[in-house]
């Protein structure tokens, strides 16, 4: 039996940071409104040449579904991304830079389009922020 480990979004680094920040793993029987209220709670840094006023904060967050058929044909791995911030907080711009399926891509891109920003803001001032990076892992047990 196949068994799915809540695919794990990896908020560790961003274009300039070093991932010093501890990964976001989820245990086995998390529940996934918790998990996605967890990421609520945590806050992203800027890049560094951003300038921004504070850090980046999720207002919306949805946790992408593993899709059944590459569970059961065993597909894992790593989707790692990039993305913008637009003024109004949406996000716009999600290109993956390294997928193990094409399905997981498409998958990330969607859900990723679905997130909310805190309007990110330079001199009290709301910009768009790009070169954003992320990973989400994939990972069966």
């Amino acid at each position: 039996m196949i068994r799915y480990l809540a695919s794990v979004p990896l908020l560790i680094y961003l274009q300039g940071c070093a991932a010093d920040r501890p990964p976001v793993r989820p245990p086995l029987d998390i529940n996934r409104a918790a998990f996605e209220q967890q990421m609520l709670q945590r806050t992203l840094p800027a890049p560094p040449d951003a300038h921004l006023d504070a850090p980046l904060r999720l207002t919306h967050v949805s946790v992408p579904d593993y899709p059944m058929d590459l569970m059961r044909a065993g597909v894992q791995g790593t989707v790692a991304f990039r993305f913008c911030i637009e003024p109004d907080g949406s996000i716009r711009d999600v290109e993956i830079e390294r997928s193990p399926h094409q399905k997981l891509s498409t998958l990330i891109r969607y859900t990723v389009g679905t997130w909310k920003f805190q309007p990110p803001l330079r001199d009290g001032v709301p910009v768009r922020v790009c070169d954003l990076r992320m990973q989400h892992v994939f990972r069966l047990e």
